[in-house]
């Protein structure tokens, strides 16, 4: 098996990256079926590109691709085990705060959906000062919404 030229890997996350953002933020929406079904068919293989966008340093595009794929994971109730763990370590440690905010607020969105309120508040406080920081009011604003539906969660319980 012979590794593919830099030229062509790059190239190669590039298109899967974008495939998994594009495909991820449809789902959820008009035509999100569809896109689903697509993820799905190629889900191993965007996690892959993923892992290896973050071996190049290609942050924005794992981050993209990242969040893409989380909204896949919200909605469906599927799971690309470990996906978001191994970017969110890539990226605290060589991304910026808002890439780190972005990841940390979907993980958080996953968790909330999956009633496990406890790593949804943990992972929105987190995400909130991060998007702070990162000067990101939609981003802090997105924080505080999911803080508040964990809060009429439980008093609803």
């Amino acid at each position: 098996m012979h590794p593919p030229a830099a030229a062509d890997l790059q190239a190669a996350i590039s298109c899967y990256c974008d495939l998994a953002a594009t495909e991820g933020n449809r789902v959820g929406y008009a035509g999100g079926a569809s896109a689903a079904q697509r993820i799905a068919a190629d889900a191993g293989n965007l996690a892959r590109i993923i892992n290896l966008a973050t071996g190049t340093c290609s942050w924005q595009e794992a981050t993209d691709a990242a969040t893409g794929l989380s909204r896949y994971m919200r909605f469906t109730g599927m799971d690309i085990l470990g996906l978001l763990d191994y970017v969110l370590a890539a990226i605290r440690q060589h991304g910026s705060v808002l890439q780190h905010a972005r990841i940390l607020s979907a993980a958080a969105e996953i968790a909330l959906n999956r009633s496990d309120h406890d790593a949804a508040q943990a992972g929105f406080e987190r995400a909130l000062r991060l998007y702070g920081q990162a000067g990101d009011v939609a981003g802090e604003a997105r924080c505080i919404l999911g803080l508040a539906w964990i809060a009429l969660d439980r008093s609803r319980s």
